[in-house]
């Protein structure tokens, strides 16, 4: 029996980020999500699992980063990637950037405002490092960190996937549209 909280379908979350752009894991239970709906970095620490179908969220860490501007593009994923430091790699879709951020910098400003039932933690943050790592792409969509630091992102608005070696330079692009 699974008792009184048990909701199905229901799957362990925080509902913070309901248009969820982009996600990265961090360590255990804690994810970094791109919020497509208020534009900002978020990181969700679930701590204990609940499993499947059980909706007890009150051990639930959530910190909105209130200094990360992000812009979404409907329908084009904005993904994150997150090197072994501890940095942050977003694809920020609607401003043709990729970011480059340093959250472990940032301090809590405040409680956060919401109903989204009860939480160990829901706050504002502030003073991440960031940084407009990569501009001038259209629409940054996917990316992927290799273990040498190179940073492969592939370009919704131009069919392009595009390498760039760790310190940000760019190294090489691949036309993926083909001729028709």
């Amino acid at each position: 029996s699974y008792g009184d909280s048990f909701q199905g379908s229901h799957l362990d979350m925080l509902h913070g980020s309901p248009d969820c752009m982009g996600i990265v894991h961090d360590t255990g239970n804690a994810y970094w999500a791109f919020d497509g709906r208020k534009g900002q970095l978020v990181y969700y620490d679930f701590q204990e699992d609940h499993s499947a179908g059980m909706d007890d969220h009150s051990d639930g860490i959530i910190r909105r980063h209130t200094d990360v501007d992000l812009v979404r593009v409907e329908d084009v994923p904005g993904h994150l990637e997150r090197n072994e430091d501890g940095i942050l790699f977003i694809a920020n879709t609607g401003a043709g950037t990729i970011l480059k951020v340093g959250p472990s910098r940032g301090e809590s400003i405040g409680e956060a405002r919401g109903s989204l039932g009860p939480r160990e933690e829901y706050t504002r943050w502030n003073g991440a490092t960031v940084e407009e790592w990569i501009t001038g792409l259209e629409e940054p969509s996917g990316i992927a960190l290799a273990a040498d630091g190179r940073l492969f992102v592939s370009d919704h608005g131009t069919g392009e996937i595009i390498a760039f070696a760790a310190d940000g330079t760019e190294i090489e692009r691949l036309d993926t549209r083909g001729d028709s």
